[in-house]
């Protein structure tokens, strides 16, 4: 069974929210709604059961955007898996 979109959109809100993150940019398995750590952003969006997404907090919602194509110009590794919250550690 694969999960809409929505669904996956909102599994993804519901994570940020109990996390307070307020920045991620994800792949979600259409299957299972699992999170995946691939090790490209263009590895992710060639994979067919894989939603690409980010998901950011405005004042007090979450918008979530469809990730979709990379720009082929850059040649910057990307860390995939990114969430940011104000209650992360901080590295100093």
């Amino acid at each position: 069974m694969e999960y809409s979109v929505e669904e996956l959109k909102n599994a993804l809100i519901e994570r940020c929210e109990k996390e307070g993150i307020l920045y991620a940019t994800v792949a979600m398995d259409r299957r299972t709604k699992e999170m995946i750590l691939p090790d490209t952003l263009e590895g992710a969006l060639k994979h067919p059961e894989y939603f690409v997404c980010t998901c950011r907090r405005v004042k007090d919602q979450y918008i979530v955007e469809e990730i979709t194509k990379v720009e082929s110009s850059s040649n910057l590794l990307l860390l995939f898996f990114f969430f940011y919250s104000p209650n992360s550690p901080s590295k100093s």
